[in-house]
Formats: structure tokens, C-alpha cells, sequence
């Protein structure tokens, strides 16, 4: 956490402030521990205070740095935070704008007289995308529950006629029990044609022989996240679901194989992209490329044809190509790739 804290205060003269108060909890978590669901932080040049209410207080005793000095607000944070701003004479103070609604920004614009509201875009979420060692300790941890529960999922699928709901309840009790908080998000199971549809919604309808299967699902475990998408078939592969299972399988690989320090994740997307266009599918494939993974499952950086960012050693990310067929059906396949100091390493298990 110290180590962190130095890296935040590093930011903030090209950033024209001189102290940032943080209002987005995973950025709380990255940078004290906490894990509860009410606080703040403020972070100036020699302090780091959190504020949160009385229901933590002794969370925080086992969660939180040694470097952070804690105070338990019993109304709004502007009273003690005005104090601490004062003591440090704090001018100029970083607001995180895109955690904060506009009735909590005009508040604290309103009653912190003493000094100059900032707003502030993605400073932590930017730090957040370089992977330390126990963070990569921990994805990996989640990705590996990831690749035993599709393996759990796969069999019991075949096992017995589910619905997508049944299949959804008895991975999340299987993933549970090995220890996750949950799914990192809703997961997505989807039966043959109703895969055409990337963010398709759990059925009631049982798998069909001749059905396809999309399932894209991730765990929590210990705070971090996974995401993984998977494409089987209960028979031989068929029709234009064999054709384009191939082209995006082909162009996830690509991708990988292009992934290096140095190169920016609009290229990676500009591969993936044009070996689908070259087959004629582009106008089937609309999503990005892929995303960041952490404490969030869609954190920076961004892989996509917008994205500006330089890939850097300990940068985790997804490659989710995919191709999506109304009334026949859709193919996405993804996995969860860190950026090495030569090249890249697929965390997940790659499906052939």
C-alpha cells in the first residue's frame, strides 16, 4: 500500500492538484484494503484519512494500511473533511467525478470553501492497470477456479438436459464452494440461436442435440475477477457455426500473438478486426476487442480500434473476438492475457 500511495502522489503536479479525495470504492480498496461499501479517502502529499461511518470500524482494524489513519463520520464527510483540507492547506483538491452524482459533487463544490475543486478522470483506474505481483497471485487463483468450474459446467451440461438457469445455479454452488464470493458479474449461457445475441439473457429452454453453447462467465475470488467465454457443441460442429468458430478462434490467436510491450491496444484490435473482416464478417463482430480485469471486470485498459494506450509489462486484459449471426447463432471466444516484459502469457486455459 505504501508503495502504491508513493505512485498516486507522483500524479498529482501533472494533474494540477495537490491532494485527491477518492469516492470510487475500488479504488479505495486498491489503495487501503477496505472492502466495506461506505467510505472516502483523502490522499494529501504526508496523509491518507479514511472516512467511513461506525458499522466498519472494526473491519477496518484487520483491513486497512497501517498507512492510513482512520475517522468515523456520523453525518456528511465535508465537515471533517474541511478540517484536514485546512490543517494541510490544501488548495487545489482532486475529485473523482465519475463515482460522485451530481447532487454529491455540487455539495462538496458548495461547502468546501476553502479550497479549488479539480475534477479528476481515471488518475487511480491508470496506476490500477499495472498488475503487481499479488495481484497477478490472486487473477491467477480466479482464472483457474474460472477453468475448473467451465470444466464442472461442460460435463454436467452434457450429463443432463439443463436449462441455462439450472446450468447458472449449480456452477455458482459448485464455484462457491471452492471458495469464491460469487460470479463476477451475471453470467451468460446461451442455446444455439439464441447466441446471436452477445449479452443474451438466462432461459428457462433445455439444451437441444443439435444446440451450440456460449457461455461467458467469471468468478470473485478474494476481491479479483475473471472472465472467460467458452463455445461448445454437443455434437459435431455444423453449418456456419463451424465456419465461423474457426475464423474467431483464428483471430483471438492472432491477436495474442501480436500482444508485446510498446504497441498500442488499438492495433491488437485492428488485428482481430481484419481477419474477421477478410472473411466478410465485420459487420457481425460490433463489440471491442477486449477489456482490463482486476479489482473490476471492465477496468483500463481498453482494447479496442479507440484506444490510445501503449501496453506495458503486468497489463491484464481480455481478447474476445467474436461473430454473431441473427437467427443462426454466435461464436465468442475469451481469454485473459498479462502483458511480460518480451511478450505476453495466456493466463487461462485456451480452448482449441
Amino acid at each position: 500500500m505504501k508503495e502504491r500511495l508513493k505512485r498516486l502522489r507522483k500524479t498529482f503536479r501533472k494533474n494540477k492538484i495537490s491532494a485527491l479525495f477518492v469516492s470510487d470504492l475500488s479504488n479505495i480498496k486498491y489503495l487501503s484494503g477496505f472492502s466495506g461499501t461506505a467510505a472516502f479517502l483523502l490522499v494529501t502529499p504526508t496523509k491518507a484519512i479514511l472516512f467511513t461511518d461506525s458499522r466498519y470500524f472494526e473491519r477496518c482494524k484487520t483491513e486497512v494500511s497501517k498507512y492510513f489513519s482512520l475517522q468515523i463520520i456520523t453525518t456528511t464527510v465535508t465537515a471533517p473533511l474541511e478540517s484536514h483540507l485546512k490543517k494541510e492547506r490544501i488548495k487545489n483538491l482532486g475529485v473523482e467525478v465519475l463515482s460522485l452524482s451530481h447532487h454529491q459533487f455540487s455539495t462538496l463544490k458548495k461547502d468546501l470553501s476553502c479550497c479549488k475543486l479539480i475534477s479528476t478522470v481515471n488518475i487511480i483506474e491508470q496506476l490500477r492497470q499495472i498488475k503487481d505481483k499479488n495481484e497477478i497471485l490472486k487473477l491467477k487463483k480466479a482464472i483457474n477456479l474460472n477453468d475448473q468450474a467451465f470444466s464442472f459446467m461442460k460435463k454436467t451440461l452434457f450429463k443432463k438436459q439443463l436449462t441455462a438457469s439450472e446450468l447458472s445455479l449449480s456452477s455458482e454452488i459448485y464455484i462457491k464452494k471452492k471458495g469464491a464470493q460469487g460470479f463476477a458479474f451475471n453470467p451468460i449461457i446461451t442455446f444455439g440461436k439464441d447466441s446471436a445475441s452477445p449479452h443474451a439473457l438466462l432461459t428457462k429452454r433445455p439444451l437441444r442435440d443439435n444446440d451450440s453453447i456460449l457461455i461467458d462467465f467469471g468468478t470473485q475470488l478474494d476481491e479479483y475477477h475473471s472472465d472467460l467465454t467458452r463455445v461448445y457443441f454437443k455434437k459435431k460442429y455444423h453449418g456456419k457455426l463451424k465456419e465461423i468458430y474457426k475464423i474467431v478462434l483464428e483471430a483471438q490467436q492472432k491477436a495474442i500473438a501480436a500482444i508485446k510491450p510498446g504497441i498500442t491496444a488499438s492495433l491488437i484490435d485492428k488485428i482481430a478486426r481484419d481477419y474477421i473482416k477478410s472473411y466478410g464478417y465485420e459487420k457481425y463482430f460490433g463489440h471491442s476487442l477486449g477489456h482490463g480485469i482486476g479489482l473490476q471486470v471492465h477496468e483500463l485498459p481498453a482494447i479496442s480500434s479507440r484506444s490510445k494506450q501503449i501496453l506495458e509489462p503486468g497489463m491484464v486484459f481480455s481478447i474476445e473476438p467474436g461473430i454473431y449471426l441473427p437467427g443462426t447463432g454466435g461464436v465468442r471466444i475469451e481469454d485473459l492475457i498479462m502483458v511480460t516484459e518480451k511478450g505476453c502469457q495466456t493466463l487461462s486455459k485456451t480452448q482449441k
